[in-house]
């Protein structure tokens, strides 16, 4: 895939997060410069390509599939982080929750098929590496249903650098990889 990801953000029927995906897109100045709908047999297909400058991103909705967003590593990981903040901050609200985990940094395998999130909650760092799994739901006649779960995370750490350090120390492909971001 060289420096081009596809990341899967959740459902395809979460309109919060469609909301808040296109609200992240719009705030680094992105324009959506087509949309495209299908229906392939009970697949239904939205398509939408965004620009910021130069780059193009495709945002797609496919039922089943889920919501994803496909493009160029740095800026796609960067549009991620920005959203699992804005997720994370608006769940906490509504849970009451007074602290929040902060997203400092994402990292995503060529792939798109792992990712390592870097955050912090008061004050202290941790990582965590997470799968992209499919699960079946034939009772609900879903073939697939994409979720991330969890494979690895380390302690807590003193500072992002630390947790990094850390996290490449342990995670093959994530030692091996150049830094994108």
């Amino acid at each position: 895939m060289g420096d081009s990801v596809t990341v899967l953000l959740g459902k395809e029927h979460d309109k919060p997060l469609g909301k808040a995906v296109v609200a992240v897109l719009r705030g680094i100045g992105a324009i959506r410069l087509a949309s495209e709908w299908g229906m392939y047999g009970s697949q239904e297909i939205t398509t939408e390509t965004w620009g910021v400058g130069e780059t193009r991103l495709i945002l797609e909705r496919e039922t089943y599939m889920g919501l994803t967003l496909s493009g160029p590593v740095a800026v796609v990981t960067r549009i991620y982080t920005m959203l699992l903040n804005r997720v994370q901050t608006r769940l906490a609200k509504q849970n009451g929750d007074l602290e929040v985990d902060v997203v400092v940094k994402v990292f995503l395998r060529d792939d798109g098929m792992r990712r390592v999130v870097i955050s912090v909650r008061g004050g202290l760092y941790r990582f965590g590496e997470d799968e992209l799994a499919y699960a079946d739901y034939e009772f609900l006649d879903l073939e697939r249903f994409p979720y991330w779960s969890p494979l690895d995370g380390g302690g807590l750490y003193q500072s992002a650098e630390v947790a990094e350090a850390e996290a490449r120390a342990i995670i093959p492909w994530l030692r091996d990889a150049e830094t994108k971001v």
